[in-house]
């Protein structure tokens, strides 16, 4: 079930997504990796931090409840994080809470590591391929890039940009 309200605020409208959205987004996440997985291999979940951790965390522990093993490492989208992917044994799959530009996405893919890549809600990217748990322009107007969601462990429903309404 997805609940969420939409407000609209200053230059822009805010999609507030509830904590049981985000349940609902990350178990659609995991119908859709499932198949692909082996319970004889350990699933690296690489976190973006901040907002990837809790969708991870949530999705580790649906894989724990159905005999799949996750180490979760979090990574930042930096030449520390590149670095890290580097490290970590396969396979990796990259959890984010939002894939907007995908600028995030295309830093980390600078390691040459492959990985996939997950995330609660999405945008169409031409060039990235990714899980999504809700897609961004099937809760919004297609045309509409002015809002600014809002996830439940946010303190701040202030955006980081003007959007110009």
């Amino acid at each position: 079930m997805l609940e969420l309200s939409t407000v609209v605020n200053h230059d822009c409208k805010i999609l507030e997504l509830s904590w049981l959205s985000i349940e609902s987004a990350v178990n659609h996440l995991w119908v859709q990796i499932r198949p692909q997985m082996s319970k004889d291999t350990e699933v690296t979940l690489a976190p973006v931090i901040r907002g990837g951790l809790l969708p991870a965390v949530i999705l580790s522990h649906l894989m724990g409840e159905e005999g799949y093993r996750s180490l979760v490492a979090p990574i930042r989208p930096d030449d520390s994080g590149i670095e890290l992917l580097k490290e970590l044994p396969d396979p990796i799959i990259v959890v984010e809470d939002i894939i907007d530009t995908g600028e995030t996405i295309r830093v980390l893919k600078n390691s040459d590591r492959p990985f996939q890549t997950c995330t609660v809600i999405g945008k169409k990217v031409p060039d990235l391929d990714f899980y999504q748990g809700l897609s961004y322009e099937a809760i919004i107007e297609k045309d509409d890039p002015r809002y600014w969601v809002v996830f439940p462990w946010e303190k701040s429903k202030e955006p980081d940009r003007e959007f110009g309404l």
